[in-house]
């Protein structure tokens, strides 16, 4: 085999592989197929800035969905007391300016800190540097929901919204949060999702992405037509007691895999114009583990030849054993990693 224990991630078009590098090969042995367990997060010093702190009881998926590939964790850790001020007024200011245009955006990022900085070139090498921060977490966030949405099998598009009735918008986070966890945990739902202003009222919303097993819908989904005044047209939603009853209005749209880069897109526009961020369900991989055989492999996928594009129907492997041709089923077999 030219490639052991390689990553595998599906890019929407094709699997591609990315093998370990010299070095960084890991000793095989034999193993049971097992469920991957959950990885505590690395030990974390006791003294922490305090712009980092409680992050102990987090596992290292999700500190890397929080801080975008350690990237983010690691400026944080190594930031110096002296620019904690001037980071939380970067991170006020970028917020407020999310309607302005770029040019807008630095200038009043350089007027806000260059009262704490000292001096120009200080101040705008800091807003210059943490801008470009930004972007980089933005694009790790975005490669990184793709690929997790890409190796799951979504069957719903929900959209939760909140009756003042029955909840405030702080009761409503806290609520839908652990309500999905314990789905996640006892029936084994899966999803990703990102919370939404309305652009007029400004009222919360909750979008996701959901795998829903079959028979753990918690009542019965009860088809309902209504008129779309912003499609100015007809539609059909999908409703559940269950969830009106303690939220509000609660849609379910069933998607298929034609649907998935609608819904990704969908998605990744409130990301990107509201900045929230994205919440993940446990046990979410972006990769699958599998040995690449010589007569799977396609061709290079960049110059560096880091990755390779494989067949579509290639076999996969676990400790030299053959699993099967790559499929939802046997994927869902395969070790996985972040």
């Amino acid at each position: 085999m030219p490639f052991l224990e390689t990553k595998i991630y599906y890019d929407g078009s094709h699997y591609i592989c990315i093998p370990q590098r010299e070095g960084k090969k890991k000793k095989k042995k034999k193993a049971p197929i097992r469920a991957e367990t959950k990885k505590k997060a690395p030990e974390l010093e006791d003294d922490l800035p305090p712009i980092i702190e409680g992050l102990h009881e987090m596992t290292v998926d999700e500190l890397k969905d929080t801080f975008a590939d350690f990237d983010e964790f690691e400026y944080l850790r190594n930031l110096h007391p002296q620019d904690y001020d001037r980071r939380a007024v970067f991170d006020r200011v970028y917020e407020e300016t999310r309607k302005c245009s770029k040019k807008e955006r630095r200038e009043k990022l350089y007027e806000a800190i260059r009262p704490i900085s000292g001096d120009d070139e200080s101040a705008r090498l800091f807003v210059d540097e943490n801008l470009e921060r930004v972007h980089r977490n933005a694009v790790a966030k975005r490669v990184r929901m793709t690929r997790k949405v890409n190796l799951q099998n979504f069957n719903y598009f929900v959209t939760f919204t909140y009756d003042d009735r029955l909840h405030t918008e702080d009761s409503f986070r806290k609520k839908l949060k652990n309500t999905l966890s314990h789905l996640s945990s006892r029936d084994k739902w899966k999803y990703i999702g990102v919370w939404e202003r309305a652009p007029k009222s400004g009222r919360l919303h909750f979008h996701g992405i959901f795998y829903i097993p079959a028979r753990t819908m918690l009542g019965e989904l009860m088809e309902v037509r209504y008129y779309n005044t912003r499609k100015g047209e007809m539609q059909t939603t999908y409703q559940c007691a269950y969830f009106a009853q303690r939220f509000g209005r609660v849609d379910f749209e069933p998607i298929d895999d034609n649907d998935k880069g609608h819904t990704l897109a969908y998605l990744m526009k409130y990301i990107e114009k509201d900045g929230e961020k994205i919440v993940y369900s446990k046990g979410l991989p972006q990769y699958f583990i599998s040995d690449v055989a010589d007569e799977d492999m396609i061709c290079p996928y960049d110059e560096n030849e880091l990755k390779y594009v494989l067949n579509d129907k290639f076999t996969c492997y676990d400790y030299g054993e053959i699993i099967g041709t790559v499929s939802p089923e046997v994927i869902d077999k395969m070790r996985k990693s972040n």
